[in-house]
C-alpha cells in the first residue's frame, strides 16, 4: 500500500482526492505496451517500428519524477520532496 502522509490538495481545484503515480507505473505501462505491439507486429508489420520507440520511452520514464494526479479535474503536478524537521 502506498503512503499518503505527504500529499497536498490539488492546486487547481483544491480537491482532496489525489493519487500518487509512480515513475515505475509509467515504465511498466510503456514496456507492456511495447510487448503488445510485438504481438500486433506479427499481423501488421508496421507496428515493429514502434516497439523500440516504446522501449526507449520506458527507460526515459525511469529518470522522470513521481506525480500527483487529481481524481476530479485530472490535473497532474510533481511530487515535492518533504524535508523532515529536526528536533532541536
Amino acid at each position: 500500500m502506498e503512503s499518503k502522509d505527504n500529499w497536498t490538495p490539488c492546486p487547481r481545484c483544491g480537491s482532496n482526492r489525489v493519487q500518487k503515480i509512480s515513475k515505475w507505473t509509467y515504465f511498466l505501462t510503456f514496456f507492456a505496451g511495447s510487448g503488445c505491439l510485438i504481438w500486433l507486429g506479427i499481423i501488421f508489420p508496421l507496428f515493429w517500428f514502434l516497439v523500440p520507440v516504446l522501449w526507449i520511452l520506458s527507460v526515459v520514464m525511469l529518470f522522470g519524477h513521481d506525480v500527483w494526479q487529481c481524481q476530479d479535474c485530472k490535473y497532474t503536478w510533481k511530487v515535492q520532496k518533504v524535508k523532515k524537521k529536526s528536533k532541536s
